[in-house]
């Protein structure tokens, strides 16, 4: 199976590079950024300002996939999902206003588009039948030994016990490595000190209320198994 049909999907700010970095550090083999995107490359291809760099084991074809939705996945219909959930409210903010929402514009037709996308997501991992995992952002920093776990059993055979086994005791070093010491990349870091409520907070109160008010509105769109992945952050 190539790597176009295996998918790590996510909204954008979820998470992405973390679990491409896992599941690089897991297999040996590299991760594919999004298909429109010339600067997002493997992980293990990255500066990490470390004189040893924690993926320098990594070789071999991509596994996996990066996506954000149904134009990645072009004439290839998935094979296997690796699903990463983050706050709904959390990454449509950092995603549509930046690091800082409060100095950002409110663009309600924006962010209306954003939530909607993010929405899409449960419905493109609930409606197929294929070997598909759900792991939620928050789990990666309040329990991350739980969900590198969860990721281990779910990559099977693809899978290094002796790399797990280092993985675990080490992930804090490289979680940190990830976020901070990478000064190749402009994305994929982490500006809120791995908080999980930190950006929506900062909206002000009027817009928060607006925020809500959409995703009330649309969140009847969508039917019980795909409101059940999103169900703790309503």
């Amino acid at each position: 199976m190539s790597e176009e049909e295996k998918y790590i999907l996510s909204f954008p700010r979820s998470g992405n590079h973390l679990t491409r970095f896992i599941v690089e550090f897991l297999t040996g083999r590299s991760t594919r950024g999004c298909i429109d995107s010339s600067v997002d490359k493997p992980i293990c291809t990255w500066d990490f300002n470390s004189e040893d760099s924690p993926l320098a084991h990594v070789k071999g074809e991509n596994l996996y996939k990066k996506s954000h939705g149904l134009y990645d996945f072009g004439c290839n219909e998935p094979e296997e999902f690796i699903f990463i959930v983050r706050d709904i409210r959390e990454c449509v903010v950092r995603h549509c206003s930046g690091k800082s929402p409060e100095l950002g514009k409110f663009d309600v037709e924006y962010y209306r588009k954003q939530i909607r996308q993010y929405l899409e997501l449960p419905r493109i991992y609930t409606c197929r039948n294929i070997p598909k995992i759900v792991i939620y952002y928050e789990d990666l920093l309040e329990k991350p030994l739980e969900a590198i776990k969860q990721i281990y059993d779910f990559l099977g055979n693809n899978a290094s016990e002796e790399n797990y086994t280092k993985l675990i005791e080490n992930y804090d070093q490289y979680k940190d490595l990830l976020a901070f010491g990478n000064k190749a990349q402009s994305f994929g870091k982490i500006n809120s000190s791995f908080k999980t409520k930190y950006y929506f907070e900062k909206l002000s109160k009027e817009n928060q209320e607006i925020f809500n008010n959409i995703l009330n509105e649309f969140i009847t769109d969508y039917n019980e198994d795909e409101v059940k992945l999103i169900e703790r952050y309503l």
